[in-house]
């Protein structure tokens, strides 16, 4: 009966570690939408849901949509839908105990790749239609981002 107790204390911790990853991460992306509010563009709307503990920021349009999902066993997605595109997945996080795993994408998101998503989700790199035709060809989301990035700054040193 001892060895039932400490298994199910076991897997209480290990609930509020999970928990805990989940929520942290859903704050970094929250806080990484509040540095980007200012250059949101008009007509776009922004959802946010949890639900059992599923974690979801949703942002649409006009037959566009792009999701950030940090998921209740801890994974972490992004969708995205346009109308001339089938949706698009990729996880960016698949959950493991292991706190410094844990530790280390948090980091990366806080470093810059939460903002980079958000600015997608806000179309200030490139059009959903135009990102995802990269994404199609089947380049990864930071690679397409980077990409975008370039172009831009080839765009602004030239003109």
């Amino acid at each position: 009966m001892g060895l039932s107790k400490e298994k199910r204390e076991i897997r209480r911790m290990e609930q509020a570690v999970k928990t805990t990853f989940i929520v942290d991460t859903f704050k970094i992306f929250m806080d990484a939408y509040q540095r980007t509010l200012g250059d949101s563009r008009y007509g776009l709307s922004l959802k946010i849901t949890v639900r059992n503990n599923n974690h979801y920021l949703v942002f649409e349009e006009f037959g566009q949509r792009f999701a950030i999902n940090v998921y209740t066993n801890g994974n972490v997605e992004i969708r995205m839908r346009e109308r001339k595109h089938c949706v698009y997945r990729e996880q960016l996080f698949e959950y493991t105990p292991d706190i410094e795993e844990q530790g280390e994408f948090q980091r990366y998101l806080e470093d810059g790749l939460a903002v980079k998503i958000v600015e997608v989700a806000l179309e200030r790199i490139a059009s959903y239609g135009e990102f995802m035709d990269i994404l199609f060809e089947g380049v990864r989301f930071v690679e397409a981002y980077d990409y975008f990035r370039f172009e831009r700054e080839i765009e602004r040193s030239v003109g």
